[in-house]
């Protein structure tokens, strides 16, 4: 590769153009690698969290337990990884067994990190934390928020692996995520 400075843009300043409860909108001015100004657009949210939830039955079956909800950007009904939002005062680690629990109603006995990712850094600034979580087999009640309608369901680790990338298993943040869990458990050769 070249002079790397030959491809980094020096930002300048930036400026709120729009709230919303989820994230906030900016325009960031930046100087070119040929020092010209340019303005720019970029979102602005909270770290996120998702939480790849495994179980293994008597068998040594392995699941994944995923959830299904509606999504507004896509207008459709998304299954997925639980996961949300870092609340202030989180750590990503907490807030991923928080989100586990309240999407689910399953504790996880065991939870490491996978990675962080950039969901699209074209254009958003936050980062997502992506967990694997060992659960057990006690469930309790779920505590969803007001506007969060949604059902989880166990499905073999085979059959989540040959369908994901397809609907209802589009959702680009949870092969992002896949693909962490087979990075460390998997083959990608």
């Amino acid at each position: 590769m070249k002079n790397i400075h030959d491809l980094c843009w020096a930002p300048q300043g930036s400026k709120e153009i729009c709230e919303t409860r989820v994230f906030t909108v900016k325009e960031i001015e930046s100087l070119s690698p040929k020092n010209e100004k340019k303005t720019f657009v970029s979102i602005f949210a909270p770290e996120w969290v998702i939480v790849i939830p495994r179980i293994v039955d008597s068998t040594g079956t392995a699941y994944f337990l995923m959830v299904t909800q509606w999504r507004h950007g896509s207008a459709a009904l998304s299954t997925e990884f639980p996961g949300g939002v870092v609340d202030k005062g989180e750590t990503p680690e907490q807030a991923g067994l928080r989100e586990l629990l309240e999407e689910t109603g399953k504790e996880a006995v065991h939870i490491e990190p996978l990675g962080i990712l950039y969901p699209n850094p074209a254009i958003m600034q936050n980062r997502s934390h992506v967990f694997l979580a060992d659960c057990g087999e006690k469930t309790v009640a779920k505590h969803l928020d007001p506007d969060e309608f949604l059902e989880s369901e166990a499905f073999p680790v085979h059959e989540i692996l040959k369908k994901l990338g397809q609907p209802p298993f589009d959702h680009a943040l949870m092969c992002s995520a896949m693909f962490l869990y087979l990075q460390k458990y998997g083959k990608l050769s």
